[in-house]
């Protein structure tokens, strides 16, 4: 097991932040058996405190662990009352090592859906601060530090991601951790691209009343006071705001210089039949033993940070893409080797690297670095893969459906140097292409038009069997949230406000046409 001092101090501060979560569990739990006197929640609750006892010594709280060995083995007229001093227990537990009020920023424009929340989380120790722009948003930030932002996809003045997308990419902000909220069902895509500003969670309403409690107390716990915090607790490496606060400098010393900056980004294999098998503290000692193995191999210039869960990224300035490749199967043979000592299994991972573009966003080559991992997973795991190493496709078709001249020119001029465009300006001739000629790879399909709306044609679209998977995106202005709603549950991928944004837009697409 792990003999590191400093990280068994980080393990034990974070079973403290575990605690609320162990306190709505045995209190769902009480709850049941006090309703139902069924075997089955009293088996629930010893199981329980089955686990805390064989946990708790090894974390430093023996005394807490005593306690749940006698309530493992109350008798049953007893266990109320014995659950809830235990219960007790904790929060004594918890006050004493942590005893703070958590802030909540809440982004929303649903006064019903705040009034949910706040009934939600009442008795929790939160303070909710509800705003419903973003305007508002930001100048809450500006005025107040927050432990967790709770965000709407859909608001008044613009889409959620716009919101997320400047959270990201503002370092005194990069760290808060977000859950977003979303009105309606979404496709994978949608919640891809959440997921890749790393959000704590995408929930879709109404807020599930009994997940929810512990889901927020989760983010907060793991993510408390984010913004003073450069260090994942676990591991020691960077989180996201402290990687950030060295990349953005060095990737500008990088570009005016001229030299190359790559980017790796990998994920543990099967880490998760890690966890299930051998126990999280197994999954935690392979994360702990990646990190010391980077922070040896690394020169003091490159750039490490645990990413979320089990994905990590590193920046490599001055290194091209080919020897980021070298560096990082050198590391990945070393791992094959130590883990099998340090580690309850073997444990490799798999890695996808990119150079940054002098002109790309960096979520941009994030993404294409997650391309990159995600064909390393499914072409056999533990290994590590560049852009050349993976077969070209083709040139992408996409149908332009739009009446506004001006709003089509500009398509057309971002759009055709990358992809084989066909535009027309009426949902007639959109269907006609849609029938008549060959299979297209992407849709942008403007709401308003004369004849057909776009959502007549986005229905009459996705009602072709061949058309289900291929991605559209309906193109609307602020303030159509019912014609969102219902354009997504027609089928698109997507929307864009207009008037869009150019650069935003083509991150859109190219995420959806890498899933082709």
């Amino acid at each position: 097991m792990m003999k590191n001092h400093k990280v068994m101090q980080k393990l034990r501060e974070r079973y403290i932040e575990s605690i609320p979560n162990k306190m709505d569990v045995f209190e769902q739990a009480i709850t049941e058996f006090k309703a139902e006197q069924s075997e089955e929640a009293l088996g629930t609750l010893r199981r329980l405190a089955h686990r805390i006892r064989g946990s708790a010594g090894g974390y430093g709280f023996p005394a807490l662990g005593e306690k749940a060995g006698e309530l493992e083995h109350t008798e049953v007229e007893q266990i109320v009352e014995a659950t809830q001093a235990f219960i007790q227990e904790l929060h004594c537990l918890y006050e004493q090592h942590h005893p703070c009020e958590f802030r909540v920023l809440l982004i929303e424009d649903d006064l019903d859906a705040v009034e949910l929340v706040r009934a939600i989380l009442e008795g929790k120790p939160v303070k909710i601060d509800h705003v419903m722009t973003q305007t508002e948003a930001f100048q809450a930030l500006k005025e107040q530090r927050y432990q967790l932002i709770l965000l709407d996809l859909v608001l008044p003045d613009c889409d959620g991601r716009t919101i997320l997308s400047a959270l990201r990419e503002q370092m005194e902000y990069a760290a808060i951790p977000v859950i977003v909220l979303s009105a309606w069902k979404t496709n994978s895509l949608v919640r891809n691209e959440c997921s890749i500003y790393g959000i704590e969670a995408f929930i879709e309403k109404p807020v599930p009343e009994d997940t929810f409690p512990t889901l927020v107390m989760s983010a907060l716990t793991r993510g408390q006071d984010m913004r003073q915090m450069n260090e994942d607790p676990l591991t020691g490496l960077n989180n996201r705001q402290g990687f950030f606060q060295s990349f953005e400098p060095a990737l500008s010393l990088c570009r005016r210089e001229r030299r190359p900056m790559s980017l790796a980004f990998f994920d543990i294999d099967l880490f998760k039949s890690l966890n299930d098998t051998f126990g999280h503290d197994a999954g935690d000692e392979a994360l702990v033993h990646i990190a010391n193995l980077l922070e040896q191999r690394l020169r003091g210039s490159d750039m490490i940070a645990r990413w979320g869960g089990e994905e990590f990224l590193l920046a490599l300035p001055g290194t091209d893409r080919f020897g980021a490749k070298s560096l990082i199967e050198a590391i990945q043979k070393q791992l094959r080797e130590s883990s099998q000592e340090h580690c309850v299994r073997m444990v490799t991972f798999s890695c996808g690297i990119v150079e940054i573009e002098p002109w790309e966003a960096f979520d941009v080559a994030l993404l294409r670095a997650d391309k990159l991992l995600y064909a390393a997973k499914k072409a056999g795991r533990d290994q590590c893969l560049l852009e050349t190493d993976v077969a070209q496709k083709k040139r992408l078709r996409i149908l332009l459906v739009e009446d506004d001249e001006l709003v089509t020119e500009q398509l057309l001029g971002m759009l055709t140097p990358e992809y084989d465009v066909r535009y027309v300006s009426s949902g007639e001739e959109a269907l006609a292409c849609v029938f008549n000629e060959p299979l297209y790879d992407l849709v942008i399909l403007d709401q308003k038009m004369e004849g057909m709306s776009g959502l007549e044609v986005l229905k009459k679209i996705k009602l072709q069997t061949t058309y289900c998977s291929v991605p559209v995106v309906f193109l609307t202005v602020v303030g159509e949230r019912s014609a969102i709603e219902e354009a997504f549950r027609l089928g698109a991928a997507d929307y864009m406000l207009k008037p869009y944004n150019e650069a935003l837009l083509s991150v859109k697409i190219k995420r959806f046409v890498m899933k082709r």
